[in-house]
């Protein structure tokens, strides 16, 4: 059969919208001669995505089979199995593999040969058009700088194309890491054709490799249409270490990684199914799968998340499929996930994409992938340790963290992730409620950090500065007072205005307290403060009838090392010591620089939505005669009454609002949170709400030249945006 066809029907998306990178010219990757063009979209969104296509003077005017790997740089890999060049007015090519690489917005494209005579990107010189071809599969970076790509071996076995096309093996190729040109290609470890690489992610530690037959064609008939046998309906899954592709696999046995391939077991149901085209993600906290059911045949395609690689996948969602035309002439297959770093896309939603084509195998403009999102919510499961790499140049970091929209009442804790998840907690929250809380941890020898939570959430993590010795930080939060248990003192709710001691380990200096209120009996405050003094007017925490709330605490013990908490209402109180702060000055008696409310520190006046209000911080004075007027201020930060939800962002008066936040509200909560943030020159801090609130600022000490902080907060994880 000839590989010239004709295009019976050419739809060209508009041209409008794209634009070039680097001004008129986008630059290709450089050392890589397959490429044939660059596009370049006007932004990378996934509703754009479908620019990629009529990518002149490339040509491709539809592919299928599209797959998408982020790589280390930030850019990305694009594979396709099969795809359409126009070479002339009435013509079409197909190809049967071609590649892009993303960088922003601007994909380079890549096939061998010319525009008028294309050829395939990987095993060019081993194809034979419509006889041996060679599809690529899913793709990973090695630990070696390179990036494989599986690639199916295709024979067909009938008289005409695609009647009987079945693999016949499983190999890979090789590409540099820089240019993403082909170096090497071997046969697979696991050659056969189950096909172990036709999904294919990795968690820290490991890679996984997920095999489907992919035997389309030519077999069973399903309503006179040649359909899948009975191997494609199992999903089997093999690991190697994380980045090591070219190992031989181990393989999941219902029971436990094992040698043998053949005792591998399917992770997906395969009863009452044709197929199974599952393509499966690791999201960071879970394991998600998106399957087409059925593939060519089905009509729905179906989305879940497990904590495990290998199931089970509890359904989340399910969509009908999206056809471009009737279904007697259109039809829908493969599903698979469109990574963030491809294309922006709403909050709370995963990208995917699809392939189209037409029954009777027509090239039309049908014959290119549509993308989409689904909406997740609730990203990071209950119960499932969620690491992130944090910057700790500057020691241990300081942490924001936001727990938003929880699905029910409880806590989030965080830890070294070389280590077990302490009983402790750093900030608690309601069902549906978006709370906020200041962490200082230490990273482990990766530089990460561990989260783990009571209840599905999402969560928001921005890093504020570091410490270089002035925290020591307890790996393992200790829990000194619990008046729910009777730790550190008698079980008893603390009653309005009753004043309780909580005594601190010997030797620890200025602690760092995680006090957390539980169960009030109406609206209030708790004040910390040292036993041997008055309790001042600030406070610490605030909360509302019933809520849970925890708050980070610097405050100098007395001398006999106690510090002494009162509360506005009766509550049970409970106090984790998480590490001293040895670089911090406490002041005895907390200063109220800010009140809205009452014209403390400025004009009677509520804080309008987004207008900045610059707050005037005094030295702390810590007898050293320097008055501290260079240290960077500790500062307990309360928004009340606001007239919506919302966020507070502290910041230099001298920098733009950065996009961090510091504490969270609902409309009406009074809400406090510990606020680390350097003054400008004339020694002033800014802050903008996001509705309007009164703005509550006591300064409650400062730290010496052991902290680091940052001018512009880096948000380090916004699992809403993965």
């Amino acid at each position: 059969m000839s590989r010239r066809l004709t295009a019976i029907l050419i739809v060209a998306l508009a041209v409008s919208g794209l634009a070039s990178r680097n001004g008129d010219v986008a630059e290709a990757v450089a050392g890589n001669g397959a490429v044939k063009a660059v596009r370049c979209l006007a932004e990378a969104r996934i509703d754009l995505l479908n620019g990629l296509f009529d990518s002149e003077p490339a040509g491709v005017v539809g592919a299928d089979y599209q797959r998408a790997t982020a790589l280390p740089d930030g850019r990305v890999l694009w594979t396709f199995q099969d795809a359409a060049v126009r070479t002339g007015p009435d013509e079409i090519d197909i190809v049967h593999n071609i590649a892009a690489v993303q960088d922003g917005a601007c994909f380079s494209i890549l096939y061998n040969g010319t525009r008028s005579e294309p050829r395939p990107y990987f095993y060019d010189a081993e194809t034979d058009p419509y006889a041996r071809w060679f599809w690529p599969l899913d793709a990973a970076p090695g630990t070696d700088g390179r990036v494989y790509v599986f690639v199916a071996e295709m024979e067909e076995q009938g008289e005409e194309y695609l009647e009987h096309a079945v693999p016949v093996a499983t190999r890979v190729v090789s590409l540099d890491g820089t240019t993403l040109a082909p170096v090497g290609k071997s046969y697979a470890p696991n050659r056969s054709t189950a096909l172990y690489g036709w999904s294919v992610t990795s968690d820290a530690s490991w890679t996984y490799l997920y095999a489907q037959c992919h035997r389309q064609f030519g077999f069973d008939l399903v309503n006179d249409i040649p359909a899948h046998d009975a191997c494609a309906r199992r999903v089997t899954v093999g690991r190697v270490p994380r980045g090591q592709v070219m190992d031989t696999p181990t393989y999941w046995d219902g029971a436990r990684w094992q040698s043998d391939p053949a005792r591998a077991v399917s992770i997906v149901d395969p009863t009452g199914r044709i197929a199974h085209a599952t393509q499966i993600e690791w999201t960071g906290a879970s394991f998600v799968a998106v399957d087409k059911l059925d593939d060519w045949w089905g009509r729905t395609i179906t989305f879940g998340r497990s904590t495990s690689p290998t199931g089970p996948f509890v359904q989340f969602a399910a969509v009908p499929e999206p056809l471009k035309c009737s279904r007697l002439e259109c039809n829908t297959f493969f599903a698979t996930w469109v990574p963030t770093a491809a294309a922006s896309r709403p909050e709370n939603t995963l990208g995917w994409m699809i392939s189209h084509n037409r029954w009777d195998g027509r090239v039309t403009a049908i014959y290119r992938p549509s993308f989409h999102t689904i909406p997740l919510s609730r990203f990071l499961p209950a119960g499932v340790v969620y690491p992130v790499e944090v910057p700790d140049d500057d020691g241990v970091p300081v942490l924001n963290v936001t727990a938003v929209a929880p699905a029910g009442p409880g806590h989030v804790t965080v830890f070294p992730c070389d280590r077990q998840v302490p009983t402790a907690s750093n900030l608690n929250y309601a069902a549906g409620e978006t709370v906020a809380n200041l962490v200082m941890v230490r990273p482990d020898a990766n530089g990460r950090v561990c989260f783990v939570s009571h209840a599905d959430t999402d969560l928001v993590v921005d890093t504020s500065g570091g410490t270089a010795g002035g925290f020591v930080p307890l790996d393992a939060p200790t829990r000194i007072r619990d008046t729910r248990t009777g730790v550190g003192g008698p079980i008893g709710r603390l009653l309005p205005g009753q004043a309780v001691e909580v005594q601190l380990p010997a030797g620890v200096g200025p602690p760092v307290l995680n006090v957390t209120a539980v169960a009030p009996s109406g609206a209030g405050h708790v004040t910390a403060f040292p036993c041997d003094r008055d309790v001042p007017t600030a406070s610490n925490l605030n909360y509302a009838a019933g809520e849970t709330v925890a708050n980070l605490v610097m405050v100098r013990p007395d001398a006999n090392g106690r510090v002494c908490f009162v509360s506005h209402a009766a509550i049970d109180l409970v106090v984790d010591l998480a590490g001293r702060a040895s670089g911090v000055t406490p002041i005895d008696q907390p200063t109220r620089i800010r009140d809205t409310r009452d014209g403390v520190g400025g004009p009677v006046r509520r804080l309008a939505p987004g207008e900045p209000v610059a707050v005037q911080v005094p030295p702390v004075d810590d007898g050293d005669g320097n008055g501290g007027a260079d240290g960077v201020p500790v500062l307990n930060v309360t928004a009340v009454a606001p007239s919506a939800a919302g966020h507070v962002t502290a910041f230099p008066c001298d920098r733009e609002v950065p996009t961090a936040s510091n504490l969270n509200y609902a409309a009406g909560e009074t809400v406090a949170n510990l606020v680390m943030v350097r003054p400008d020159a004339d020694g002033r801090v800014c802050f903008v709400s996001h509705a309007a609130i009164d703005l509550v600022v006591d300064l409650a000490g400062r730290w010496n030249d052991t902290f680091a902080p940052l001018d512009q907060p880096e948000r380090v994880v916004d699992t809403r945006r993965l």
